[in-house]
């Protein structure tokens, strides 16, 4: 799931600039939110904007926050803050970024490469090491290449696993479906609350010639979690402690996690019939793998799997 769901907070309504003249100009949506909420924010805002964002400590102790999206775009970002409980400061702000928006927004996003994997938008592809496998990921609408630090994390732990059958919740731009296929792992399935990410999946799989993939708007906080060997979930704390009596799988891996929350959510998931296997920390963040435990508490293995 892309945002957080189950928040109270309304989005306030940005402002709107006057509509520029070129419908694919790249607009700045800027909010502030007060310094106890910061932390929280600055990590909602890294999972909507993973090729990068704006974060200042202003002199009254707020901290101002800044994100670039298409115009017309512009209540994505509130939305989404507002989905993970976060009350922001008045009404958030849009400015027209001068200049061409598919130029200025290839600055943001680079490819990187992860073990075997390079994974990075269509413009850089022609760079790629030719030994690598491609994950070739166009970004939009919020969803990243797949270089925030979680990201990176659920990758590197993924080409570490047995090749199963995979689930991935929350599929946003379906860079880790994309990576599951590339990888060798199989049958997949990529989930999504949003619509929009369930179509930037859809067009990142055609995109790297992955067939074969079940994509599907899901609620899987609401609905029954199709079954799978391996089950990836990165998305942030509040879904990952509703998914966690919900989850069957053998094997998970999760993140979008900061260091701070990693003790609550392996307490959550033990409490759920799952100990914890490994911890990757990275820049701030963090991904635990898990697997499930039979009644006596030891490590379920899936013979022919894990």
């Amino acid at each position: 799931m892309t945002g957080a769901p189950g928040g109270d907070a309304a989005p306030a309504a940005p402002t709107a600039p006057t509509a520029p003249t070129n419908a694919d100009a790249l607009v700045e949506v800027a909010v502030h939110v007060d310094a106890a909420q910061a932390e929280l924010a600055a990590y909602a805002t890294g999972e909507f904007s993973p090729g990068g964002f704006q974060e200042e400590e202003q002199a009254d102790g707020r901290t101002r926050l800044a994100v670039f999206v298409r115009f017309g775009e512009e209540s994505r970002y509130t939305a989404w803050l507002a989905q993970a409980g976060i009350t922001i400061d008045g009404s958030a702000t849009v400015t027209i970024v001068p200049g061409d928006w598919s130029e200025r927004w290839k600055e943001f996003h680079q490819a990187i490469t992860i073990g075997t994997l390079w994974v990075g938008p269509p413009w850089q592809l022609d760079a790629a090491p030719a030994d690598l496998k491609k994950v070739v990921i166009e970004p939009a609408q919020g969803f990243g290449t797949g270089a925030h630090p979680t990201t990176r994390l659920v990758l590197s732990l993924l080409d570490a696993q047995p090749r199963c059958s995979v689930l991935d919740v929350g599929c946003g731009s379906g860079v880790l479906t994309v990576a599951a296929a590339k990888l060798g792992f199989g049958p997949l399935t990529a989930i999504d609350n949003d619509p929009v990410a369930v179509d930037s999946t859809l067009e990142n799989l055609e995109r790297n010639d992955v067939r074969g993939v079940t994509t599907r708007v899901s609620d899987a906080l609401q609905e029954e979690l199709p079954t799978a060997d391996l089950v990836l979930a990165n998305v942030i704390y509040e879904p990952l402690v509703r998914l966690a009596p919900r989850m069957r799988a053998p094997r998970l891996i999760l993140s979008g996690l900061l260091k701070s929350q990693a003790d609550d959510i392996e307490s959550v998931y033990r409490a759920n019939g799952y100990v914890l296997r490994e911890r990757r920390d990275r820049d701030g963040w963090v991904a635990l793998v898990f697997d499930s435990t039979d009644v006596d508490g030891t490590a379920m293995r899936n013979r022919d799997v894990f």
